[in-house]
């Protein structure tokens, strides 16, 4: 789990979001008990940009890695919030939130990872009314 990788490997990084306009991060820390990789708050000014944030984010990271199957990336995130569902549903019913599962793939020399989700994704998402987001990036 690391954000330094071999720029000419094909790298996967897989990201849970919770998105809303008007929740604190740290209540979903405490709630969940799981310590996010990033948060914001809706209104903060994003660093090295003349703009601020339009929504306020919780979100838990692989960071960028090695792969050639998304499953593992997604796996690891799933480990940490598979048991949380219930928490999460009652997060959603007490706050306007809604969740994303963000995939982003970076292609390099062509070798293109493996792009199935697997049933037990598909039912964690389906659970917590979780979208998905891919981004796929081709380089060569």
């Amino acid at each position: 789990m690391s954000d330094f990788f071999d720029l000419k490997k094909t790298n996967i990084m897989v990201e849970f979001r919770i998105i809303g306009n008007d929740f604190e991060p740290s209540m979903v820390t405490d709630n969940l008990a799981i310590s996010p990789s990033e948060y914001w708050i809706k209104g903060e000014a994003i660093k090295g940009r003349d703009t601020s944030r339009t929504y306020t984010c919780w979100a838990l990271s692989t960071g960028y890695m090695e792969s050639l199957d998304i499953n593992e990336p997604l796996d690891m995130i799933l480990e940490k919030l598979s048991n949380k569902c219930n928490e999460l549903l009652l997060l959603k019913k007490s706050f306007d939130i809604n969740y994303k599962i963000d995939v982003t793939i970076n292609i390099e020399e062509g070798q293109a990872p493996a792009v199935c989700l697997k049933s037990h994704v598909i039912e964690f998402a389906h659970l917590v009314c979780a979208e998905f987001d891919f981004d796929l990036y081709v380089y060569s």
